[in-house]
């Protein structure tokens, strides 16, 4: 492992892209770039952004921007291609002077619809952002099997936000005072927070919600072990 595992999870996602070109001419050239989270919003999968860069030759050609979470880089290999395809639809629509999606809400119209099935995607509605669920039709995946494959042995990711817990002082007492301080009985918590332990004897009991431990991990600063929901 070295420094240029970088350069070969970029040459992988670029071939990625190469090869959804290849097979659909409409789609443009991009940058492509693994990023972190904006401002920790693990929720987005990827990005589309039209001429964001900018190249120092004479032409000075704009270039567009696809962006894949870094984070959520610990996914396989056809799900990360699938964030590809789904930003190649976005970026062919934008070159057709096609708008597919707000700005604000992030609402994926029918003219999304439209073009991610053309580039090989199954489409879904759900609320609030319409058009915008998407998978890899199987035909698609065969496809593409190639360049996949090769994706998949280059992988890494970014690690999901780490939040330490310090326990209250003193020595845990038969797991009753949890390190947030509130009895683990507080009715106040139920139904929308769970409890999760650390690996010391007794341990340690926090309450958190199922989305949180799912979205982050929490450490104890005591064992250094990470809260699991009990």
């Amino acid at each position: 492992m070295d420094e240029r595992i970088s350069v070969h999870l970029i040459s992988a996602l670029a071939d990625c892209w190469t090869a959804i070109r290849a097979r659909h001419p409409s789609v443009p050239g991009v940058l492509i770039l693994p990023a972190p989270a904006q401002r920790g919003r693990l929720n987005v999968l990827g990005h589309f952004a039209p001429i964001r860069w900018k190249t120092r030759q004479a032409d000075h050609n704009l270039l567009h921007e696809v962006v894949v979470v870094a984070e959520h880089l610990d996914r396989t290999a056809e799900d990360i291609f699938e964030t590809l395809v789904h930003e190649a639809a976005h970026a062919m629509n934008f070159d057709r002077g096609i708008h597919d999606c707000s700005s604000t809400s992030q609402y994926h119209n029918g003219k999304f619809k439209e073009a991610a099935e053309e580039l090989g995607l199954e489409v879904a509605k759900v609320p609030n952002y319409g058009w915008a669920y998407t998978v890899l039709a199987e035909g698609t995946k065969a496809f593409y099997v190639d360049v996949i494959t090769a994706l998949g042995e280059t992988l890494v990711h970014r690690r999901k936000p780490v939040l330490v817990v310090v326990p209250v002082a003193g020595p845990p007492t038969g797991g009753q005072t949890p390190a947030n301080g509130r009895d683990e009985e507080d009715p106040t918590l139920q139904g929308r927070s769970r409890k999760a332990t650390c690996a010391c004897d007794p341990p340690y009991i926090i309450r958190v919600s199922k989305k949180v431990i799912d979205a982050t991990v929490i450490r104890c600063d005591t064992c250094g072990t990470l809260f699991q929901l009990a």
